[in-house]
């Protein structure tokens, strides 16, 4: 004869732990009679959304800040002139000519042009990079060679390159190699006649060695010099920068605030965002935000709408201005987007996992109004960065976030072949101290996180305030009853996951989060057994 008693459970204890959860001790208020917990887990609201843009304020209250750029017009990126090579090649007159020792038989000027689109440079200062040389010579008398850049200057002094060049034989021409750190020179890049951009100008004087005896150049006699400036960083350049609109359009897909929560909706109070322009270049530019654009957890887009999307918001240019590395003085404007001017609001309560957004840049907006005097210091550039900042103070309908946590229920079960569990009840005893209702439903999972069973409960825990203990918390007794097929079930449960729905406050009010507010949970259990016949 099979007998059923109802036993309360002695030996089972669990401990559900979840992300900087901590446990605490049941006080005299926690009265659980002779059961045993069998989960004991306090938390905030920190553990559940677990971002990095969740911060207290000076109250103690939560708010999300955040702050992103959208758009970085920054030149240190290819802020490097192209490897620009210069090939000139001297060949022996038609009719021989004779040149006595020391007697030059080249002496020019040349010039070597940069490519470098939309700027006209008329200045530089280099951080870093080589000129290098490579001469050949079909002469049979050593030659002297003097390379000079007269607009590259170092010290005071212009740059100037020296070397022989060793006389050729009949059957192999001679050669010579060198190079020279720029780091640290100043180059006047407007050409020899200061009317010119982007180019330097230099002179190759060749002479006859004056240990040499006398020798006459013929039409067969040819000297070539190759000259590379190679992987050349200024760090700080000046002339006209062309006027020109750059174009950007991106996503930002670093948001991790709302990745625990699943349906329902909320409503939030306020929101202050604030879209910074900064402008560290020595030019006027003129922006445009074109769209900005919430990403929904099921690609569903809400679009910024307000005056600020597509507005014309010009900047002056930067200025020089103290002893700082670089000596720039920044322009800023800064243009508040809340839900006074905006449907921000709107774009937050997506939940969106993140950001689409264009924007233009225009430089020079009123042309070449600098007579020249437009600046670049490397390591400077333009920026826009959206910074919100978003009090936790909003009301919710049904608003769920979820957690689950492992178990391991098994081991502590008696042998179902002598005592059987044959169904009972789960009962929450919970203290909640935020300013929300709050609903919650069991899953139990097995290894493959698969959802075994569900436990549903009649009730919510109130909200703080409503009923309990004290003014600051609110307390609740919750149960969860179970028949025989969740019964037999158990024996494979290896997980368990929490669904809390949120509700309230009722409309106009709004609850506001604090940085300490907690829901603090004790899950006992009490079954009921069933002897199997063989049982004694």
């Amino acid at each position: 004869m099979r007998s059923i008693l109802k036993w309360t459970i002695i030996s089972i204890t669990l401990l559900l732990t979840l992300h900087s959860c901590a446990r605490f001790e049941i006080g005299p208020k926690w009265q659980v009679g002779g059961l045993l917990p069998i989960l004991q887990t306090s938390f905030v609201l920190q553990d559940i959304v677990k971002s990095s843009f969740l911060k207290s304020d000076a109250s103690g209250n939560l708010e999300i800040q955040y702050s992103d750029t959208v758009f970085d017009f920054n030149l240190d990126d290819y802020f490097v002139l192209p490897d620009t090579t210069v090939t000139v090649t001297n060949q022996g007159p038609f009719i021989p000519i004779a040149i006595a020792p020391g007697q030059s038989w080249v002496a020019e000027t040349n010039r070597s042009q940069f490519s470098i689109d939309n700027m006209e440079l008329t200045e530089m200062r280099v951080e870093s990079g080589r000129i290098s040389f490579f001469i050949e010579s079909t002469i049979l008398a050593p030659m002297n060679i003097t390379y000079s850049i007269p607009s590259a200057r170092k010290d005071g002094d212009s740059l100037v390159f020296k070397a022989q060049i060793p006389a050729a034989s009949s059957t192999q021409n001679s050669s010579i190699v060198g190079s020279i750190d720029l780091s640290d020179y100043i180059m006047d890049l407007r050409g020899q006649q200061k009317d010119d951009y982007n180019t330097i100008y230099y002179t190759i004087d060749i002479q006859l060695d004056p240990s040499s005896v006398g020798y006459t150049i013929t039409s067969s006699d040819v000297i070539t010099s190759r000259t590379t400036y190679s992987k050349i960083v200024p760090n700080f350049v000046k002339g006209n920068f062309l006027q020109q609109v750059q174009a950007e359009e991106g996503d930002l897909n670093d948001f991790d605030l709302f990745q625990n929560f699943g349906t329902g909706e909320f409503d939030i109070e306020s929101l202050d965002l604030d879209f910074e322009i900064r402008n560290s270049l020595g030019v006027d530019i003129r922006a445009r935000l074109k769209e900005l654009a919430a990403v929904g957890p099921n690609g569903d887009e809400i679009k910024l709408e307000g005056s600020i999307i597509g507005q014309n918001i010009n900047l002056d240019r930067a200025t020089v201005f103290g002893t700082e590395d670089p000596p720039v003085y920044t322009q800023r404007k800064t243009f508040a987007i809340n839900t006074d001017n905006s449907n921000i609001d709107e774009l937050l309560e997506l939940k969106p996992i993140g950001l689409k957004y264009k924007v233009e840049l225009e430089i020079n907006p009123l042309g070449l109004v600098s007579n020249g005097n437009d600046f670049i210091y490397k390591g400077t550039g333009i920026e826009m960065s959206l910074n919100a900042r978003l009090p936790m103070s909003l009301r919710a309908n049904q608003l769920m976030f979820t957690d689950t946590s492992e178990l391991s229920i098994t081991d502590s079960l008696p042998d179902p072949n002598v005592l059987k569990i044959n169904g009972g009840e789960l009962i929450l005893q919970a203290r909640n101290e935020f300013p929300f209702s709050l609903r919650p439903q069991l899953y139990i999972l097995d290894e493959s996180n698969a959802v075994i069973d569900s436990l549903l409960s009649i009730g919510n825990i109130p909200a703080q305030g409503e009923v309990g203990l004290n003014e600051f918390s609110s307390y609740a007794v919750l149960r969860f009853p179970f028949g025989k097929e969740t019964s037999t079930r158990i024996y494979d449960a290896t997980s368990i996951k929490v669904d809390v729905f949120i509700d309230g406050p009722e409309a106009p009010f709004y609850g506001t989060v604090k940085s300490n507010d907690s829901l603090s949970m004790v899950l006992s259990a009490d079954f009921l057994y069933d002897f199997a016949k063989d049982a004694n």
